[in-house]
């Protein structure tokens, strides 16, 4: 395979990747203040907040359905940074920035081509599964990171004999195992992928052996927030059990759900094999590892509770990404013409993609809480009435922000207030309850000025999402 030699040779490498880091910086930037945080940062921030011990934020996350390290090293940036949505989402883009640049190196230390690199940096940097959640207050960024660094290092120990990739496999997927229960799936992924690649070449039946070493490391490191794991399992959970046909209808969410880039993403998985033979079993391990990333947690969904989710599955994108990387830079055998064309078509399509077909450039704000506590403060400036809604923690996160009460559940007896609906909400309104007036701000949620008829009556609109909300706040 030849490589970039003419930009080699001219001195434009660095700059390509330079240009290719900047961008996909600038991408992770763009909306990066902009609208407010949804319900799942909500509840990263709340239970991460900076006044909390950090003896607290461990115990959130023991009753939590994921382990506490991104919640404990949230805790500590917010710390420093202070509680501002600002300083959350930076923390995400920070991991995403990370990971850009650990595309870049782990796919020359893997295939020892910097074209290959440069094809890494480019699908990642551009890519709008990456950037939607480069700026999300959650783990999913770091969950990258991590599984990157574990796969890249689990390949090493593999293919060689280096105590030092072992060490650090083990470290990453120890890492990514605090972080969240996928990376036992992972770990299970890797394990597995090993195993039967030696039953193909029983010259890597010792990779497979130093690998599973590895994985019983990992085991045993973990051994002790086991208990903790399966005594937060909950009754019931709102991911839908998978069908069989989701793992391509995964890979078009993957490529940016545009025809074009799903096309440009099949077609390199296969070029990886036709066109990158001197790179076996790299191919073989990504392609595993993608499957298996996908396979195991649907197994799961049908053993234990439904797991499958294509934001988990983020474990397996850098194995896909790498894949495809492989596949195109094999475009460099084509005549100029061909190569020129193809890549300008992926970049055109990534282009339109991001610009017009994806809402996230044109309408950040996932769920309106922020707009909806502005616009109570603005209709109520003396905070006279009081909020009462189901979710009320939500809400009450950017009532506090403007200084005003927490909401309740219940509206204990008022006369006038204003209840927050959302698409989330589970009963009806009282049939004493008036509405005055509804502001409606899309996707189903709206907020009500409401009188009650039943004056020194108490009603309520749901269970209280977090009953030491106000404590917490208090306590601030």
């Amino acid at each position: 395979m030849r490589t970039l030699s003419h930009i080699e040779r001219d001195g434009f490498y660095l700059p390509v990747v330079a240009v290719l880091l900047a961008t996909g910086v600038a991408l992770r930037l763009v909306n990066l203040s902009a609208g407010g945080l949804w319900l799942d940062e909500i509840w990263s921030m709340h239970h991460s907040a900076s006044w909390l011990s950090f003896a607290e934020v461990y115990s959130h996350a023991a009753r939590d359905t994921h382990p506490p390290l991104f919640d404990l090293m949230l805790h500590g940036w917010l710390r420093i940074f202070g509680d501002g949505d600002l300083a959350g989402r930076s923390f995400a883009v920070l991991w995403s920035v990370l990971g850009l640049i650990a595309t870049w190196r782990y796919a020359k230390l893997l295939t020892g081509s910097r074209l290959i690199a440069l094809a890494a940096l480019a699908l990642t940097s551009l890519h709008f599964f990456h950037i939607y959640y480069a700026t999300e207050v959650r783990f999913y960024s770091m969950m990258y990171v991590l599984a990157l660094g574990a796969l890249s290092h689990g390949y090493m120990v593999f293919a060689k004999a280096n105590w030092k990739h072992g060490l650090a496999v083990v470290m990453y997927l120890v890492l990514l195992c605090y972080t969240h229960y996928y990376g036992v799936l992972l770990s299970v992924a890797i394990g597995f992928t090993a195993v039967v690649l030696a039953l193909f070449r029983k010259e890597y039946r010792r990779g497979a052996f130093r690998v599973m070493l590895c994985v019983c490391a990992v085991a045993v490191l973990f051994a002790p927030w086991i208990p903790v794991m399966f005594s937060g399992v909950p009754s019931d959970i709102w991911i839908e059990k998978p069908v069989i046909w989701l793992f391509p209808e995964y890979l078009y969410r993957y490529s940016g759900k545009n025809p074009v880039e799903f096309l440009f993403w099949i077609a390199g998985m296969a070029m990886a094999f036709l066109w990158g033979k001197r790179f076996f079993p790299l191919q073989g391990w990504l392609l595993g590892l993608a499957v298996l990333g996908f396979c195991v947690p649907f197994i799961a969904s049908f053993v234990l509770l439904p797991l499958l989710h294509e934001r988990y599955t983020v474990i397996y994108l850098p194995a896909l990404i790498l894949l495809v990387a492989i596949g195109w830079a094999g475009v460099s055998q084509a005549a100029k013409t061909w190569r020129l064309a193809i890549w300008a078509v992926w970049v055109l399509s990534v282009g339109v993609n991001l610009i017009w077909f994806n809402t996230h450039f044109q309408q950040p704000e996932k769920e309106p809480w922020k707009s909806m506590a502005g616009t109570i403060a603005e209709l109520d400036p003396k905070g006279e009435l009081p909020v009462v809604a189901e979710l009320d923690m939500y809400i009450s996160y950017y009532l506090q922000k403007l200084d005003r009460q927490a909401a309740a559940t219940e509206a204990d007896g008022e006369n006038a207030f204003f209840v927050v609906i959302t698409p989330y909400n589970k009963e009806s309104l009282p049939s004493e309850w008036t509405l005055v007036e509804t502001l409606d701000f899309g996707n189903g949620f709206r907020v009500l000025r409401v009188h009650s008829e039943g004056s020194g009556r108490t009603s309520s609109v749901g269970p209280s999402t977090s009953s030491t909300w106000q404590q917490s706040w208090r306590s601030k």
